[in-house]
């Protein structure tokens, strides 16, 4: 077999020359001393990716060559392209070249920039993931019609709002009669709708009658006709349902 000229950095003694066959360092096998160093600077040449840049570190500080692990995390700081590569590159500075005060405050800051913008994204996504399973129906032009034809409803002048009033009936005319948004108000009225219809819908039309009560459009045939028109009062108590 052929002997491997390399020049070998060992944890806790100088650098010298030597073949492959006759160096020993402590925690690292000879064959994996010749792979990387007889492959190390063209691998550290052409790899591109974070994650093999970190694994080029890793390796370089297992046998004590900083100067490696320098070259190789500071381009694996250029390349990560996600939070964990990030962390891994702060774990690698952190293992290898604590004494960089300088590297490790910079690692650390752009760590804390990078999960700062991840819970962000986190937060945006959730918000859109939740928007797509709301509730609440704002399908326009029906949710415009459903508003429009209560608004027209509460000011007949046949109505007897004090009668209402005074039996605790939802009451409210022009623009306090407003298109339910929030979740929690939608939920209610999905849970209080399929409780009075024996339903098991997911979403509603709901509209705000001031803050008396509540409004629950019954779901669209397939037709669009909209059925029944279901009044609660403000506990969500049921008062009656009209053709809509």
């Amino acid at each position: 077999m052929t002997a491997i000229n390399l020049t070998v950095f060992c944890r806790g003694t100088p650098s010298r020359a030597a073949t492959s066959s006759q160096v020993v360092c402590v925690g690292v096998s000879t064959s994996r001393i010749a792979s990387l160093a007889a492959g190390r600077v063209s691998a550290g040449a052409t790899a591109s990716a974070a994650a093999t840049l970190i694994q080029l570190a890793d390796f370089h500080g297992e046998i004590g060559d900083t100067a490696g692990v320098a070259n190789m995390i500071t381009k694996a700081e250029e390349a990560v392209a996600n939070l964990d590569e990030m962390r891994k590159v702060v774990e690698t500075v952190n293992k290898h070249l604590a004494t960089d005060a300088e590297r490790v405050a910079r690692v650390a800051d752009n760590l804390a920039k990078r999960e700062a913008n991840q819970a962000k994204y986190v937060e945006i996504q959730n918000a859109g993931l939740e928007a797509q399973q709301s509730p609440c129906l704002t399908d326009q032009p029906l949710g415009d019609a459903f508003i429009g034809s209560l608004r027209l409803q509460y000011n007949d002048p046949g109505i007897d709002s004090t009668y209402w009033h005074q039996v605790g009936f939802p009451f409210a005319t022009g623009d306090a009669i407003q298109l339910a948004t929030k979740r929690n108000v939608c939920s209610a009225a999905v849970s209080a709708y399929n409780a009075k219809t024996g339903a098991s819908v997911t979403s509603v039309f709901v509209a705000l009658i001031g803050d008396t009560g509540y409004v629950v459009m019954s779901p669209p045939t397939e037709s669009g006709k909209v059925t029944v028109l279901y009044w609660f009062d403000k506990n969500w108590v049921f008062r009656q349902a009209m053709a809509g």
